[in-house]
């Protein structure tokens, strides 16, 4: 079976660091070779800041580390993409790291998939957004 490529939001990826059931399930399709995955580096920064506010900068430079070491995500370098995200965050009124995980998709003509936020459900996103739940029951 062919893998699927998916651009993750921060939410998704720390759902996998942090072992929740929906990171579990999705860490398996990762190492089944179901999923391929892409992660803008405004997203893999926004986690280093959230890991960071919990643990630390050592342990978050570790953990980083380690996620980076497992080649289960490929980092799309910002400026690739930067001259389009700041339009959908004009559009979309969200987060600019959210912003960055749409446009990505939309760049690589991929599905952008986030955790249930209230913050996105509330908005009317474009049709390559979808949820890990979705994702998950496919």
């Amino acid at each position: 079976m062919k893998s699927e490529d998916l651009v993750f939001d921060t939410g998704v990826v720390f759902e996998i660091l942090i072992g929740s059931a929906e990171g579990e399930k999705t860490l398996q399709l990762i190492e089944k070779n179901r999923i391929s995955v892409y992660i803008s580096e405004l997203n893999l920064t926004e986690l280093k800041y959230i890991i960071c506010r919990k643990y630390g900068e050592e342990l978050t430079e570790e953990i980083i580390g380690r996620l980076l070491g497992s080649g289960y995500f490929e980092v799309s370098p910002f400026p690739s993409i930067a001259d389009e995200v700041w339009k959908t965050k004009c559009k979309y009124s969200i987060s600019l790291a959210d912003s960055a995980t749409i446009t990505l998709g939309e760049v690589l003509g991929i599905k952008s998939v986030f955790r249930r936020e209230k913050e996105l459900l509330a908005k009317r996103l474009p049709s390559h957004v979808k949820f890990l739940d979705e994702i998950m029951n496919q």
